[in-house]
């Protein structure tokens, strides 16, 4: 989250004009919660029980518990032409995402706009228009952070969904909540022959913005200023949740 952050910092500053597609895993299951999201949302009992990392994202949305997916951040500056309207960056990032998904054989659903339950603190209570699931199952979850010269948006795709443990890291205030919830999360490897890969998905994600955009990806790693703006986060991001429990 740290260094998500300050790649859309370093652009919004001026030390960097560069796009950048950041592809991630996590070698743990954490929870994260939305920019402005309530702790009295989560179990803290359990996730500490669990010895389950917390930490608080940069953008909006519910609470997620990251294991078996591949996370992406999207950052881009002001003066991209890749950037634009919040609705323009999410859909030029839900194109590529769902043409992903066709290419290693997983069908999305047609978008059908915004569904779910409204007040429930899991990501999987809902599902926004540019969100995609199969089969009826969400599979993909996103959210954007804007400045003035700047906008990141950054996601996942799940490749495989703990349901229960998810279930469990929430305060539910409906017990019916909870049904309707676990019935709308699943993962990729639901709806394919053999398993996917964390590193097939990576390298079909890049080639998805690849063709689409006329974009060529150099690998590359954080520069020095991104490097001194995450460790600068990184402290508030991992105690933020523990200073105010």
């Amino acid at each position: 989250m740290a260094v998500d952050t300050a790649l859309m910092m370093s652009l919004d500053q001026g030390f960097s004009t560069i796009p950048t597609l950041r592809l991630y895993g996590w070698e743990e299951p954490t929870l994260t919660a939305g920019y402005a999201q309530s702790y009295d949302d989560l179990k803290l009992t359990y996730l500490a029980q669990n010895k389950i990392p917390v930490t608080r994202r940069p953008t909006g949305g519910r609470a997620l518990l990251h294991d078996d997916e591949v996370t992406y951040s999207v950052t881009v500056p002001s003066t991209s032409s890749h950037y634009g309207s919040l609705r323009d960056i999410y859909t030029f990032i839900s194109v590529a995402l769902k043409k992903t998904l066709a290419d290693i054989g997983v069908c999305a659903d047609a978008d059908t706009g915004e569904t779910g339950s409204r007040g429930v603190a899991s990501c999987f209570a809902t599902r926004t228009k540019h969100e995609i699931t199969v089969e009826g199952r969400k599979v993909t979850g996103s959210a954007q952070r804007r400045l003035k010269n700047a906008a990141m948006q950054h996601g996942f795709i799940s490749l495989s969904n703990d349901i229960e443990r998810n279930l469990a890291c929430i305060r539910w205030n409906n017990p019916t909540e909870i049904e309707k919830t676990r019935k709308r999360m699943g993962g990729i490897n639901d709806f394919v022959n053999g398993p996917i890969s964390p590193k097939t998905l990576e390298k079909a994600l890049i080639r998805s913005f690849e063709s689409l955009y006329d974009i060529t990806f150099v690998n590359d790693g954080v520069t020095e200023e991104e490097n001194g703006i995450a460790e600068s986060l990184l402290h508030d991001l991992e105690i933020g949740l523990v200073a105010k429990t």
